[in-house]
């Protein structure tokens, strides 16, 4: 039998072959984004924290632009597309970003108080970051305090700031290990940040 008689049962099973693997490929790139979207959804929910009212986050961010802009000399005031906010001068950088705002109680009312945690930059090192504590006092946000510290804020619970801490020394290697991490309690008296001994 001539050999061009075969040439269509070829032919069948590569496009069949060709066929399976784009729909192979089609399938895996589907769910790729899928997790993709899935993941952000969720890192934005962790980082957040909790939905927080448009005027008590308009006031945050004010409080915060404010102190940004009394940490520098000359600064300039731009904004990125997705709501963050950087406070510059020819020195020093501040980064002020939505999704590190928690919102709780924190002092001994019942009204709702909120954290900001300010990322700093001098070039392109980053310093250690301040944690501007705002107490709600009658209709308005008051800032009571700004800390610097290493700590990275987690959540605002029954009036205790829970934080994770490294249990290395800044300038370890190993500072930014997961294991090298606890996660600590802090009180605010009105005046200091305290742990609280478990």
């Amino acid at each position: 039998m001539p050999s061009f008689l075969f040439i269509p049962s070829f032919l069948y099973f590569w496009m069949h072959f060709l066929k399976i693997r784009i729909m192979k490929i089609s399938y895996i790139l589907i769910l790729s984004v899928i997790f993709l979207f899935s993941c952000s959804g969720n890192q934005e929910i962790q980082e957040t924290g909790n939905s927080i009212p448009p005027e008590v986050l308009k006031q945050v961010l004010e409080i915060a632009t404010d102190y940004a802009k009394s940490q520098l000399k000359d600064s300039v005031k731009t904004m990125t597309r997705d709501g963050i906010t950087w406070i510059s001068d020819k020195q020093m950088m501040y980064e002020i970003d939505p999704a590190r705002i928690y919102t709780g109680l924190i002092d001994e009312d019942l009204n709702e108080d909120a954290i900001i945690t300010l990322a700093i930059f001098q070039g392109q090192n980053m310093k250690i970051p301040k944690h501007l504590i705002i107490i709600k006092s009658g209709n308005s946000l008051k800032l009571a305090k700004a800390i610097e510290s290493q700590m990275r804020i987690l959540l605002i619970n029954n009036k205790k700031i829970i934080a994770e801490i490294s249990s290395m020394a800044k300038d370890s290697p190993q500072s930014d290990c997961n294991l090298c991490k606890d996660t600590v309690d802090f009180q605010f008296n009105g005046v200091e940040l305290f742990e609280i001994k478990k």
